[in-house]
Order: structure tokens, then C-alpha cells, then sequence
């Protein structure tokens, strides 16, 4: 399907209102997680040029190319780090730096998925906050201060949970502020920690 729910093809991309604008991103999300639990960037290679070849509107072709650049960026960076796929929140923080929150919410959920208690609420403070940007990003700031709340809520709770390499200080001023711009989370570690 290329055109949104009233059958015109849309003028943006837009997964909240155009249902091929929300598979195309939910399928490349769930790709690339697979393809960074694999270690093969195939599924996502596969998957992008299986929809470039079939008939997709311009903001479609045009996001598909975006994501492929920055999954291949975040592919490569992560497998020549070395980072271990047990490592979830370092993945998780690469995604966001590349801010790729739809990616940072897919990649979270499964950890989510098979966590209980204080762990559990920690995932989800760092998916709301994801969500927080992707509804930003989509013009859609009721929506968004209404989950920098809830986000902040858990991230305050929560923050004795995180790794010291994520910067939870500057997350949480952004989402205090609703600052459209989306924080780096990697915190520079001074020498010898």
C-alpha cells in the first residue's frame, strides 16, 4: 500500500497516519534488531532493496535510504566495538545517539519482554522517552509531553539501574523541557572509571 487511509499517497513520511509508512517502519526496526542480534546486516539489506524495487512513494524511497545509511553506521560501529548483544543498553544508547527511537524502542522491548520489577520499569522509562522523540519528530507534542512525564517519572526512579556511560542528568533536563532536540546519552567517563 503506498497511499495513507483516504487513499492519497502522503507528502511526508508519516507512520501515525499512513499505514505503508508504519509497516515500512516497523519492518526495517525489527530487521535491524535482527540484524544486530545476527551480526548480519543481510535481513535489513534484503528488506530495503525488496521495497525499492516495487513501487514506493517519494517519502517512503526517501526514508528508506536514511535508515539504510544510519543502520549501516550503527551495524558497523557496534561490530567493530565489539559490543556484545548482552550489553542492551549500550546498543540501546548507539540507536539513540544515531536517533533512531523507533530502533531504541524495538531493541528495548525484548529486554522489556523478558524482564519483572524494578528492571522492567527501567526498559520502559528509556522506551517513553524514545517515544517522547518519535512523537517530536512527528509533530505531536501533546502526545509527547504527556509521555515526558511518565518517562521522567520512571527515569528518576530508575536511574540507580542504568550503566554509568548513559547520562540520565541530561536526559532528563531535555525531557523536562520538552527540548525538541534529542540528548547524546553516552556520558564521557573521566580517566581511570
Amino acid at each position: 500500500m503506498t497511499s495513507n487511509e483516504k487513499g492519497r499517497p502522503p507528502v511526508r513520511f508519516d507512520p501515525f497516519a499512513n499505514r505503508a509508512c508504519r509497516k515500512v517502519r516497523n519492518d526495517l526496526a525489527h530487521n535491524l534488531v535482527t540484524a544486530i542480534s545476527t551480526r548480519s546486516f543481510e535481513p535489513v539489506s534484503v528488506l530495503i532493496h525488496n521495497y525499492l524495487s516495487g513501487k514506493v512513494t517519494a517519502p517512503i524511497h526517501q526514508y528508506l535510504i536514511d535508515r539504510r545509511e544510519r543502520y549501516r553506521k550503527v551495524f558497523t560501529f557496534i561490530r567493530e566495538t565489539g559490543v556484545p548483544n548482552e550489553d542492551i543498553w549500550r546498543i540501546a544508547i548507539t540507536l539513540w545517539d544515531a536517533r533512531l527511537f523507533f530502533e531504541v524502542h524495538e531493541w528495548l522491548e525484548q529486554a522489556w519482554h523478558q524482564s519483572a520489577g524494578d528492571a522492567k520499569e527501567s526498559y520502559q522509562a528509556v522506551i517513553r522517552a524514545a517515544g517522547v522523540y518519535i512523537h517530536l519528530e512527528a509533530g505531536r507534542s501533546a502526545s509527547a509531553f504527556q509521555l515526558a512525564a511518565k518517562a521522567t517519572d520512571g527515569l528518576s526512579r530508575h536511574r540507580n539501574l542504568l550503566p554509568a556511560y548513559f547520562d540520565v542528568t541530561r536526559l532528563l533536563s531535555k525531557l523536562d523541557s520538552l527540548d525538541p532536540v534529542p540528548p547524546k546519552l553516552t556520558r564521557s567517563l573521566p580517566a581511570g572509571t
